[in-house]
């Protein structure tokens, strides 16, 4: 498996396909992808705390977390 940084635009185009349900986020502060052969099978999209007294410099957030479980993969 191999994990590095994502796009934000690639990151919400597969979460919208397996999570209709969820808008696209417009901002973050970064995301990551999962690749496993060469497929994509998760990203996580990071951001700042929703909460206004959680110190935002401190925290992050996890805003979307969407993964594929594909058979036997390990």
């Amino acid at each position: 498996m191999l994990i590095r940084h994502i796009e934000l635009k690639e990151a919400n185009a597969f979460v919208s396909l397996r999570h209709r349900h969820h808008k696209p986020v417009a901002e973050h502060r970064f995301s990551i992808g999962c690749w496993h052969n060469g497929t994509l099978c998760g990203v996580a999209i990071s951001g700042w705390p929703r909460a206004r007294r959680i110190n935002q410099y401190d925290t992050l957030e996890v805003v979307r977390l969407c993964t594929v479980m594909y058979p036997k993969i390990f």
